[in-house]
């Protein structure tokens, strides 16, 4: 592990955060270190619904930062902005950026929500259902897209 932090800071590396919720609703907090020769995996983190706690990811993020040394890239929900910023006043060179596909999805989630935009996608969906749950129509749009 020593050799890699090596590795790392030499490169200017970066520590990437990713949040997934699986299907049983176990939120998993991963960390990969980016770096010249590519990515690795550095920890995976199975954290309680009380992950929503700034002071609880700050705590997370401090140490995983504390073993890699370098920059910090994390997702931008409003509960790690504020993590963000507890560790910005605590390691003055921390670079954080937004993920630029949460960002993406938001526009298009407030987007759908639109009057306009939600009647489209309704009556998108139940053509859409129609021409796959017959087969002749089915047979038609393959044949001619």
């Amino acid at each position: 592990m020593e050799s890699s932090r090596t590795k790392w800071s030499k490169t200017n590396s970066t520590l990437l955060v990713d949040k997934w919720i699986n299907q049983n609703h176990t939120i998993l907090i991963i960390f990969l270190v980016y770096y010249l020769k590519g990515t690795i995996f550095l920890k995976l983190v199975y954290v309680s619904k009380s992950a929503k706690i700034a002071q609880i990811l700050y705590k997370l993020f401090r140490e995983v930062m504390l073993l890699f040394g370098v920059e910090n890239v994390v997702d931008n929900a409003s509960n790690y902005i504020i993590t963000v910023r507890l560790l910005e006043s605590k390691f003055k060179t921390l670079f954080w950026s937004s993920c630029a596909a949460h960002c993406i999805n938001l526009i298009f989630h407030y987007i759908s929500k639109m009057i306009k935009v939600s009647n489209i996608i309704y009556y998108a969906s139940k053509i859409s259902k129609y021409i796959y749950n017959y087969y002749y129509p089915l047979h038609l749009m393959r044949k001619f897209n």
